[in-house]
């Protein structure tokens, strides 16, 4: 059987805020249950209680406050904000089939569809999750450039020591240039090329790809700043729903009025320290071990 927790009575019945599937080893890195765990074992049941029955009558959930802090406070807030700057890192090569006819107002440019190129991807290529943002656009591995780029081999994608001088003196010199398109991203699976790419190459494009609602593709570096981030957020929705309506909690907990103001006037600068939180969480997505070795890559 499941572990739950169980803690005061609602209409006289026991009331189960807390509710975890622990099934060992599937479970014991899930970011979620982790995210849960650390939020009820820093807030007072007694005001999970309260915040339950508040959430209830305006959200008509049921009760079970593991799903309203997966719903509204990761999935409502905490997701949506850390896939801003997060999320998991991908390469993909687009294919020419792939790309995207556009209007013919551009008629007169290369290629018959403008100054750019659309590429929407399909959804097995980006794990069935939206495109946050653009990190890079890549030659090919395997491809040779040769005449008027001065024969420039790309065999490994510039990643080997050769390569890396090379581009330290194209830097200076300009002999021999690797130009590369501005890439943006339009829409979770629009992709936009400028300029247009009628002589196609099949770009390797580096792209952050939403985090998924189970958090499966966060690294074990980034959840405790994950859990502190899903706490302060909990804090924070406790204080600006709960806290005009104490004298109602008094009424229905019968917990102490002056303890009760008292935890939740502690909470007044969650919001403050949730800013914070995601300061680190900037740094912390930045360390991802997939974008830590292009770091690597760069420095060498």
């Amino acid at each position: 059987m499941p572990d739950s927790l169980v803690v005061g009575t609602y209409q006289g019945s026991p009331t189960i805020v807390c509710y975890f599937d622990f099934y060992k080893e599937a479970s014991m890195h899930n970011p979620i249950d982790l995210a849960i765990c650390h939020v009820v074992n820093n807030i007072p049941p007694q005001i999970l209680e309260v915040a339950l029955r508040t959430a209830n009558k305006r959200y008509n959930e049921e009760n079970h406050l593991a799903a309203f802090i997966s719903e509204h406070i990761i999935d409502g807030r905490v997701r949506k904000e850390i896939n801003i700057s997060g999320g998991h890192v991908k390469t993909i090569a687009l294919r020419s089939e792939w790309i995207e006819r556009s209007r013919s107002e551009h008629a007169g440019f290369a290629g018959d569809d403008g100054p750019y190129t659309l590429y929407r991807i399909p959804p097995e290529f980006r794990d069935n999750m939206p495109i946050s943002n653009v990190l890079s656009i890549q030659y090919p591995y395997n491809t040779y450039l040769g005449g008027g780029v001065g024969d420039l081999n790309l065999g490994t994608g510039g990643y080997n020591m050769n390569e890396m001088i090379q581009e330290v003196l194209n830097s200076y010199t300009l002999s021999t240039p690797r130009n590369h398109p501005v890439c943006r991203v339009l829409a979770g699976d629009l992709i936009k090329l400028t300029p247009s790419q009628y002589a196609n190459q099949n770009w390797l494009l580096t792209v952050r790809i939403n985090y998924d609602s189970a958090m499966t593709s966060l690294h074990a570096a980034a959840i405790p700043v994950f859990q502190e981030l899903c706490l302060q957020a909990m804090r924070q929705w406790c204080y600006t729903n709960l806290y005009i309506d104490i004298d109602r909690a008094y009424m229905e907990t019968g917990v102490d009025i002056g303890t009760f103001k008292e935890v939740l006037q502690s909470y007044s600068d969650a919001g403050q320290l949730y800013k914070e939180e995601m300061i680190k969480w900037r740094g912390v997505a930045q360390m991802d071990p997939s974008v830590r070795m292009r770091y690597i890559h760069y420095q060498l």
